[in-house]
């Protein structure tokens, strides 16, 4: 698309006056005759012009809007004129020049002489351009300039960094240029679901399900389009890994969109920031009918302890076994959660849970042998049901794979319920926090976020058990409670104290784990989330810590001292 100054004059005219003839455009501009036919032909083709016989009307919509505002904030339109305007359309979610010249097909002088031109209305950073976020008027003009080109062609980029592409479009794209993805992959997964577009991912790679669920989530339109999408989830929740959809969110930016789907899934309604695309419950409970597929029931407090009686009267143990209940249990008998779908308790060592667990299967239990992603990731010792009952997660001294039953938490560990032997107790709020921000279930963020509106937490609870924990987790999976602490802080907008102090254990911890082999500063960057100063900082104090070192070489590498 390219706009010169001819074009903008007369949208400038038409905006002071409306309707004009095409002499009087022509008289206006001083321009020939053709030179203004062509420029009312591509206005018209963008949506900003209507022409009638000789009449030429300026339509009311979006784009017509942010040209008038551009104009009535004296914007230099210059920086709009020829190639320049192509390049801003580049620059709206930032690339470096390399990119732009492939994206453009441009050379490398012609990029930097464009970027000169424009450089006040761009931020620099790590070699990468990007729109000033100041320029608000600049970029919504621009995403609408885009969107329209996009119309036009029946090709729309719903997504685009680096080399990487999501599109949607109503034409054939060559299989070896791209591969389909989101709505267009459904019915591969049990979800026969049709619409107008292909969806597509460039280049072409082997997408995961994960990528496949998230895909389709940025490019809903609608509460309809969303709901097919929870479906999918839902159809295929057995095979997802939460942390990778988690990951693919915060990558397309639908992260907010995800967690509120968690909280639909959760029943949990008041706590969605986007209503507008969700279903009433109701309706969409009839379509997921449509595909099989079924909300697990949930259960009050009522019928918490009504099994631990059952199973207490079945036998007289001579051992008394203590019981640590986490989780959707312990939450409602704090009053924070109305209903759970399973009671998730921890036991001390493996002869009470052989006696617990053979208790629940005398009272017709059963053991769960398929589980999803995000229940291996647990680390269940066993999952057992019933037929109108809570399902029972049971843990053997450790949860998640990580977190262990210490001391400490057994003493800030409240005793609720006690008969025949049974001692059933329940964790403070802080360490439920702190299993349900370590977890991979997409319920637990909602849990926690419950959880802060609801109590006053001890951040330094908190932070020391986490410190605690540390030895039991692995490098990465510890950054998981860092994820999930940011999301909620940017959710709920409640400040986290413990957040930093958090970022920096965490990265201490990466970047042990990374240099176990010497790696350079970029073989660092590529493997965790975080800015190359804090990188660099971080590898300071380690060194001066002597927990790594530097080998001088080239380039210069870094490693764990063991």
């Amino acid at each position: 698309m390219i706009i010169n100054n001819c074009d903008f004059e007369i949208v400038r005219i038409l905006i002071e006056n409306e309707k004009m003839t095409l002499k009087e455009i022509q008289n206006k501009v001083q321009k020939s005759r053709i030179s203004v036919y062509k420029s009312l032909n591509k206005m018209e083709s963008l949506g900003v012009i209507d022409k009638r016989k000789n009449l030429i009307n300026l339509r009311k919509n979006p784009l017509t809007i942010a040209f008038s505002n551009l104009i009535t904030e004296d914007f230099p339109l210059e920086y709009l004129t020829g190639r320049k305007l192509n390049i801003l359309i580049e620059l709206i979610d930032g690339a470096s020049v390399s990119e732009l010249c492939n994206n453009m097909g441009i050379s490398l002088s012609s990029a930097y002489r464009n970027i000169r031109e424009i450089l006040p209305v761009l931020t620099e950073s790590s070699g990468e351009y990007g729109l000033n976020d100041k320029n608000k008027t600049l970029i919504e003009f621009l995403r609408h300039i885009k969107n329209r080109a996009e119309f036009q062609s029946g090709t729309i980029v719903v997504w685009k960094k680096h080399f990487e592409k999501f599109i949607m479009t109503k034409k054939a794209i060559l299989v070896s240029e791209a591969v389909l993805t989101g709505f267009s992959r459904f019915s591969e997964f049990g979800v026969e679901y049709h619409t107008i577009y292909d969806y597509y991912f460039s280049p072409k790679k082997d997408v995961s399900i994960e990528e496949i669920l998230v895909h389709a989530i940025k490019s809903a339109k609608d509460a309809n389009m969303l709901s097919m999408c929870i479906i999918f989830y839902l159809k295929n929740k057995e095979r997802i890994d939460i942390f990778k959809v988690e990951s693919q969110s915060k990558k397309y930016n639908v992260l907010n969109l995800w967690i509120d789907i968690a909280a639909y899934i959760e029943g949990t309604e008041t706590e969605i920031k986007n209503k507008g695309m969700f279903l009433p419950k109701s309706e969409f409970i009839e379509k997921a009918n449509v595909y099989n597929v079924s909300f697990v029931i949930k259960y009050r407090n009522e019928n918490l302890f009504s099994i631990f009686d059952e199973i207490s009267a079945k036998t007289q143990i001579k051992n008394k076994i203590k019981i640590y209940m986490l989780g959707g249990g312990a939450l409602i008998l704090y009053g924070i959660k109305e209903t759970t779908k399973d009671i998730d308790i921890i036991v001390e060592n493996h002869k009470d849970f052989d006696i617990l667990e053979g208790l629940f299967l005398s009272a017709n239990f059963h053991e769960v042998a398929d589980v999803t992603p995000a229940y291996k990731n647990l680390c269940t010792s066993t999952i057992l049901e019933r037929e109108n009952s809570p399902r029972i997660d049971i843990f053997i001294k450790k949860v998640c794979g990580g977190i262990v039953l210490t001391n400490s938490l057994k003493s800030r560990a409240k005793l609720e319920f006690e008969k025949n032997n049974f001692k059933i107790y329940i964790l403070s709020p802080e360490d439920i926090f702190l299993f349900k921000a370590y977890s991979s279930r997409e319920g637990d963020i909602i849990d926690c976020e419950r959880i802060l509106s609801k109590k006053k937490l001890d951040w330094e609870i908190i932070l020391n058990e986490y410190k605690k924990q540390q030895k039991n987790m692995s490098a990465f999976w510890g950054n998981a409670i860092l994820d999930h602490i940011e999301m909620l802080e940017t959710r709920t907008g409640i400040k986290i104290p413990i957040t930093k102090k958090l970022a920096r254990i965490c990265l201490e911890n990466a970047i042990l784990y990374i240099t176990k082999k010497p790696k350079t500063i970029n073989e660092i960057k590529k493997e965790i989330d975080f800015n190359e100063y804090m990188i660099r900082n971080t590898i300071k104090r380690l060194i001066n810590r002597k927990k790594i070192k530097k080998i001088n070489e080239r380039p210069i590498k870094f490693v764990t001292v063991n």
